[in-house]
């Protein structure tokens, strides 16, 4: 397959920021456009539907510091649930805790986990083979609507924009779900990009 070198663009309210490079997927899922490029600056970059989601070089900027505020204080057998993740990089950083004893990832778009896996692999590094993560393909909506009152220790929301198929992520309805299920004590995190 040829590689393609092109400008691609995320528009918001009167603003676009591009990247210039390879196209290496283009990718219709049953939700959303794919796409992953090589960037000479940024490396490897992940748009979903005309967002950027994450890339080489920013990666640590997100996912860190979505994940290390919430888990430094965590218990021991700890569980936590991500919303969302499919590029495996708040999983990543939550595998990094021994406290941990399992990890839910709950991701909509299984397509999103496999090109991730294939194409982005320093976001997602080891922690898809960590014994502690469980991945289910499933709405997170539905998944938080059918869990257990106070099971979770550390909730994340690590989801796209608002779209379709992901407005009720960004609802009060769901968020008076996600506290139904946290444990008392803890809390949970949301990584909305700003824009």
């Amino acid at each position: 397959m040829t590689h393609i070198s092109t400008w691609i663009d995320e528009y918001h309210k009167g603003s676009r920021f591009g990247l210039y490079g390879e196209i290496l997927i283009k990718q219709n899922s049953k939700y959303q456009e794919i796409i992953v490029i090589e960037n000479e600056y940024y490396g490897r970059a992940l748009m979903l539907d005309g967002c950027w989601m994450t890339s080489f070089k920013d990666d640590k900027y997100y996912h860190e510091c979505l994940v290390h505020p919430a888990l430094s204080s965590i218990d021991e057998k700890s569980n936590v649930l991500i919303i969302g993740g499919g590029d495996g990089g708040t999983a990543r950083e939550c595998v990094k805790y021994s406290q941990i004893s399992k990890i839910d990832l709950v991701e909509i778009d299984e397509e999103v986990i496999k090109i991730s896996k294939k194409f982005l692999k320093e976001i997602g590094g080891e922690a898809w083979n960590d014994k502690r993560l469980k991945i289910h393909i499933d709405d997170g909506v539905q998944w938080v609507k059918k869990t257990r009152d106070n099971f979770y220790d550390v909730i994340f929301i690590d989801c796209s924009d608002p779209s379709e198929f992901s407005n009720l992520l960004f609802s009060d309805l769901f968020y008076g779900e996600c506290k139904r299920i946290l444990k008392k004590k803890w809390c949970f995190s949301n990584a909305k990009r700003i824009t």
